[in-house]
């Protein structure tokens, strides 16, 4: 059913997203990830800045080979504090960390935020390493916002020519 799915939808020049749940389904749901992967190169996934093992989750996914597509998000399940970040300072650091991580690593990555300070950092990171210039289509990074979420946030990236995606 899925690799169906992931068939039809390379068919018609789309990616599919593999979502992430909390702590407990991650280890489950990279393994099926990494399963589809090869035979899927329009397949992504998700990662999780709360999480203390997104890093290491995100060294491993890199070292699965080119083309990784990875959709990062802070997390919005409240995990316990022995596999978490439990404080939003310190869930931003690992975001913009992680971001470092598979950006540097050569990954497409859906920076999904509508928060201000951490957009700036991201767009700094994004700057010093060049990646913000040439068309949009052509870059490896897209800001990712839900819709009717600070809608003026996500105007105000695709206004400065960035690539926005407004989840539904």
């Amino acid at each position: 059913l899925v690799g169906g799915l992931l068939q039809a939808a390379a068919r018609d020049g789309r990616g599919v997203c593999w979502e992430m749940e909390d702590s407990p389904t991650v280890t489950a749901t990279l393994e099926v990830f990494g399963a589809l992967r090869p035979r899927h190169p329009n397949l992504g996934c998700v990662l999780q800045s709360r999480l203390f093992r997104s890093e290491e989750d995100a060294r491993a996914l890199l070292a699965g080979g080119p083309g990784l597509v990875v959709r990062l998000v802070k997390g919005i399940y409240l995990e316990p504090p022995a596999v978490a970040f439990t404080a939003a300072p310190d869930i931003a650091r690992n975001y913009v960390r992680l971001a470092r991580l598979l950006l540097d690593g050569g990954a497409f990555v859906g920076l999904a935020t509508h928060d201000d300070a951490m957009a700036r950092e991201l767009l700094a990171l994004l700057e010093q390493r060049g990646l913000t210039r040439g068309p949009p289509a052509e870059r490896r990074y897209e800001f990712q916002c839900l819709m009717g979420v600070r809608r003026e946030f996500a105007q105000s990236l695709r206004d400065a020519g960035h690539p926005v995606r407004v989840y539904v």
